[in-house]
């Protein structure tokens, strides 16, 4: 009898060791991140994906671009690449008014903060810091 309830035992901590874990993201830049822009006050979405060991992709929409997209005050969106070196991702793109003919070129750099999980923004992204917008 002792036999039969050693097996469902050993079972079960081969499955609790086997088990994979909550997957975390694979850097602290990759996700969906939200800041207010410091020149109008509109919403700058930032997404980064990629390769963590390699090229980033980057994502960028501004609700209410009035330096990009002075006419209309309308939305911007934009895409570009970025490297990682440590905590810190250099980026460049272009971009492109929604409602209006325009476009801009953008660059720059986001630092990573890991006590705040935040990034701060040197470049043409508008906002200074950014917050994680869902996930770890």
């Amino acid at each position: 009898m002792k036999r039969f309830l050693l097996i469902p035992v050993f079972v079960i901590i081969a499955l609790v060791f086997t088990l994979p874990a909550a997957a975390a993201p694979p850097d602290g830049f990759t996700g969906r991140w939200e800041g207010t822009d410091l020149v109008d006050g509109s919403t700058v979405i930032l997404t980064i994906g990629g390769n963590p060991a390699g090229t980033r992709l980057i994502i960028v929409r501004d609700d209410s671009a009035t330096v990009a997209c002075p006419i209309t005050d309308g939305a911007f969106q934009g895409r570009g690449t970025g490297t990682v070196s440590g905590n810190v991702l250099t980026y460049s793109g272009s971009g492109e008014c929604v409602r209006e003919d325009g476009s801009a070129d953008f660059s720059g750099t986001l630092v990573y903060d890991p006590s705040t999980n935040t990034l701060t923004d040197t470049g043409f992204l508008g906002p200074g810091v950014f917050t994680r917008v869902g996930g770890p």
